[in-house]
């Protein structure tokens, strides 16, 4: 009959074999003291896995050590010793699972928890890529000059501080100063600094983008517009002081381009005063225009100006009076694209004439208030008078100029919310354009299913592939005509409408017609299944539905 064996005194003489390196003695002493156990001890498996490991047997020790994790999930003897044999085969990346999995789930408090912090730290370290390498040090000058011009400007900036070598390398390159880019300054931007990167340009600088920040102290505009004199670009975001900006635009004598945004207000005397100066302008953008209680004074010769915004600010005393634009278009004869947003009428018999711009390719006059339809150049090949709403479409002067308007050029007509206009009006408008016209925005116009009708049939949207009818009357008879008749259609805004999901089936499985994009916002006879069928389709479908699709009319979309 076999001895009954301790299972304590078994692990302990495994354990002395172990010290005297004999591994197959200890491994034997240990078997006999687990299969005593009910429940294997974390300490026997632990030895056995140590024993194992010694004599090279990877897996048998792999074995203990999951053992041991799935025996006391909240020892860390598991893991450590599971850890360190999935290292020996390789698996680095498995045993730092392993070490991450045991921080989650041993206690906080256990002491032993910080050398399993260690290990994991460590073998993460390891695993991780080596340290970044300065690419100055290894990639040639030529490569390095290349990679850097992707950069911007916030960034070659911070990288001057990384060390000497860099600083040297990017300050050697003026190439890289010659676009100054300040609109990502989120602090106050030093005369010094400002200084700084005019001389490391070496007079290269074609470009100035300003913000606040750059032009926190009064000289800074100044300073640039000195000491860059081959600057042709300036663009000025917000923090514009109207004074400083004539006086120092004239010290740049090669500009010909500047561009106010609408964070700076600008008066209309300062705007006069800049274009009399600046000579060599081809564009100017002012995009919040302050008038006063005088006219504008146009001088100077601006026959170089090609290109000429100057849209409203919220106060306006006299509003387009203001603008005295008969003065400016003789002093402007080479304008080919002219903007005027937002001016409010002042008076009735202010009536600007286009028509003498006779090079003039592009006019918006999106929210400017004019009395009546404007007389036009034939020249005009994009047209934006949306919310102009105070048109008199009935007076004999729109007449007149709507009959003398041959804008056989057009492609581009956005004429959204003329609520006077009439149908017979817009055919006369669209007559010389037939057949050529790309883009058309009659959203908000008072017209009825059959005006649009007319429309289609009369060929006049035949070559059209952007039309926005943003709320309007159209319906599905209107959906299927354009489905029908607009092959090129590619772009197509119906929200707002009362256009279903049968229309939308028109449009989405009719050959004759390429659509792309389509607009469905607000159109509540529109259910979700008819967005998901179109989209399933290949369309680009915007749209928002109210909750309520209770009379929507239900189609099947297979």
């Amino acid at each position: 009959m076999r001895r009954q064996v301790c299972p304590v005194e078994a692990q302990q003489r495994g354990q002395e074999f172990y010290r005297r390196q004999n591994y197959k003695a200890a491994i034997e002493a240990l078997n006999e003291a687990i299969e005593q156990q009910r429940c294997p001890s974390v300490s026997a498996l632990d030895n056995r896995a140590a024993s194992y490991t010694k004599l090279g047997n990877l897996q048998a020790a792999l074995r203990d050590g999951k053992q041991m994790i799935h025996i006391a999930k909240t020892n860390i003897t598991g893991y450590l010793r599971t850890g360190k044999i999935l290292q020996l085969l390789g698996k680095e990346d498995i045993a730092l699972g392993i070490y991450k999995y045991g921080l989650g789930n041993v206690r906080s408090d256990d002491p032993d928890t910080k050398l399993l912090r260690r290990m994991y730290d460590k073998l993460a370290k390891r695993c991780s890529p080596p340290k970044a390498v300065d690419p100055l040090s290894v990639l040639p000058v030529e490569l390095a000059e290349m990679v850097v011009k992707y950069l911007s400007f916030k960034n070659i900036v911070n990288l001057i501080g990384v060390s000497q070598h860099w600083h040297k390398f990017l300050t050697s390159m003026p190439n890289l100063w010659s676009d100054m880019d300040f609109s990502g300054a989120s602090r106050p931007v030093s005369l010094r600094s400002l200084q700084s990167c005019v001389r490391r340009s070496r007079g290269k600088t074609t470009r100035a983008l300003i913000n606040k920040q750059a032009l926190f102290y009064d000289y800074s505009l100044k300073y640039i517009m000195r000491h860059c004199k081959n600057l042709q670009y300036l663009e000025i975001q917000s923090g514009l002081k109207t004074r400083s900006l004539v006086e120092a635009a004239v010290l740049a004598p090669n500009l010909t381009s500047i561009m106010i945004s609408v964070g700076c207000e600008t008066t209309l005397d300062a705007v006069s005063q800049l274009l009399a100066k600046c000579r060599k302008l081809e564009r100017a953008e002012f995009h919040n225009v302050f008038s006063g209680g005088a006219l504008a004074t146009w001088a100077g010769d601006m026959s170089k100006l090609r290109c000429l915004t100057l849209n409203a600010a919220t106060t306006q005393t006299l509003g387009f009076t203001a603008l005295n634009l008969d003065d400016l278009f003789t002093q402007v004869p080479n304008l080919g694209e002219l903007t005027l947003r937002g001016w409010k009428a002042h008076s009735a018999w202010t009536r600007p004439v286009f028509s003498v711009l006779t090079e003039l390719r592009k006019l918006d006059l999106a929210g400017f208030q004019l009395p009546v339809f404007p007389s036009l150049p034939s020249s005009l090949q994009e047209l934006n008078m949306s919310n102009c709403y105070n048109i008199a479409f009935s007076a004999p002067g729109s007449q007149t100029n709507l009959l003398e308007a041959s804008l056989s050029n057009l492609t581009n007509l956005s004429l959204s919310f003329l609520s006077k206009m009439s149908p017979p009006d817009l055919q006369a408008l669209l007559e010389p354009s037939k057949g050529q016209l790309l883009k058309l925005d009659i959203s908000g116009c008072l017209l009825h299913n059959s005006d649009i009708a007319k429309l289609i049939q009369r060929n006049f949207l035949n070559s059209v592939v952007e039309l926005r009818l943003r709320t309007t009357s159209v319906n599905d008879t209107i959906a299927e005509s354009i489905a029908k008749n607009m092959h090129h259609l590619q772009v197509l805004d119906l929200g707002s409408t009362k256009v279903t999901g049968v229309g939308v089936k028109s449009l989405v499985v009719s050959p004759d017609i390429n659509l792309k994009t389509l607009g469905l916002q607000n159109c509540t006879s529109v259910s979700v299944d008819a967005v998901d069928f179109a989209r399933s389709k290949g369309l680009n479908v915007t749209y928002g539905f109210s909750d309520n699709l209770k009379y929507s009319k239900r189609v099947r979309l297979g």
